[in-house]
């Protein structure tokens, strides 16, 4: 299959990341351990420096575009916020509709609850004008961050999700793979737990490209599945994406579009409205100007460059010897500042 360029390639590290699986199969030593981290470090901060620079320009591409603060009614705000867009049936839970901004804002992100899947929504389909609103009114969106229960979720699913994605997807595109998922289905038993790894058996992580391969259908599959209170993966995109590996039609040229058009920007949209957030609800630790500026440090917890060293840890130590001491603890997204990178 023809190879199609990976997506913002002068800016993203795609071939240092392939490098880096590369080198994870012939690693050996110690010092070849401490290379790999010190590449790990190097991939991450760039990747965060290019997510900075677009998170930088979001209100800058609103003033071009000539896009108006709304005026929405805090009694029901998702009403308003969700107008004038194309939105799926059902990917906003009707009942949300005309639920008021103080009853949505006592989410105790516990339970199967589709508040953190709705803000998502207005992510997906660029409404932060109406989100910026929405938190002027006192709407705080690290309420809604992690969903505390066994179904999983929150906001979260728009950084470390779209960042599995990113990675793995574009890695199809640099190897010209087809992206077409040819995994177990869900509910086979044999199924991997781990977002990424899952259906990756231990034969398949000896061979670096087969490995990446699974990871890349296993990120697209993910991508389109809308279990659990993942509604807003009902949006009308992913219902095309479904029809067209259905008939045959998703090739590489569509996947390119889906990494630039959606995955990409839901990550740069989600890191300026944490941005935000921590303005309006920390205005001492970020100013206005942060918001324009590449260099101002993530709002927590939208740290982009420890989530991308903690998925490249987790991927590559599927793929070390572990007497070598690769080792991953605790949650992905803080591997990179257990090693004082």
């Amino acid at each position: 299959m023809e190879s199609v360029q990976t997506h913002l390639v002068h800016k993203i590290p795609h071939g240092e990341i392939d490098a880096l699986i590369e080198d994870a199969t012939n690693c050996k030593t110690a010092s070849d351990i401490e290379a790999l981290y010190a590449k790990i470090s190097f991939i991450s901060k760039k990747f965060a420096a290019a997510v900075h620079e677009f998170r930088s320009s979001v209100l800058a591409s609103e003033r071009k575009r000539k896009v108006e603060k709304p005026h929405l009614d805090m009694a029901v705000p998702l009403a308003g916020a969700s107008q004038g867009v194309d939105v799926a049936p059902g990917e906003i839970e009707e009942r949300l509709l005309t639920m008021p901004l103080d009853e949505i804002n006592r989410y105790d992100g516990d339970g199967y609850d589709h508040r953190p899947s709705a803000l998502t929504t207005l992510i997906v389909h660029d409404r932060l004008p109406a989100l910026r609103v929405m938190i002027d009114k006192g709407l705080d969106l690290r309420r809604f961050w992690r969903m505390m229960s066994h179904v999983g979720g929150g906001l979260q699913l728009l950084r470390d999700d779209n960042l599995w994605c990113y990675i793995w997807l574009n890695q199809a595109l640099l190897h010209g793979w087809s992206p077409v998922p040819q995994l177990p289905d869900v509910n086979d038993p044999t199924r991997k737990v781990g977002f990424g790894l899952a259906h990756v058996d231990a034969q398949a992580r000896k061979d670096p490209k087969t490995f990446r391969r699974l990871l890349a259908s296993s990120c697209l599959q993910e991508y389109i599945n809308g279990y659990d209170n993942r509604n807003f993966r009902r949006a009308k995109h992913i219902r095309i994406i479904h029809e067209q590996l259905a008939d045959g039609s998703f090739d590489l040229v569509a996947l390119r579009s889906l990494i630039k058009d959606h995955i990409f920007p839901e990550i740069v949209r989600t890191s300026h409205m944490f941005q935000y957030n921590q303005m309006v609800h920390e205005r001492k630790s970020t100013p206005p100007a942060a918001l324009e500026d590449p260099n101002a440090l993530a709002a927590e917890p939208y740290d982009v460059e420890n989530a991308v060293a903690g998925i490249l840890a987790v991927a590559i130590g599927q793929l070390l010897d572990p007497k070598l001491g690769f080792a991953v603890s605790g949650p992905a997204d803080t591997w990179i500042r257990g090693r004082g990178l």
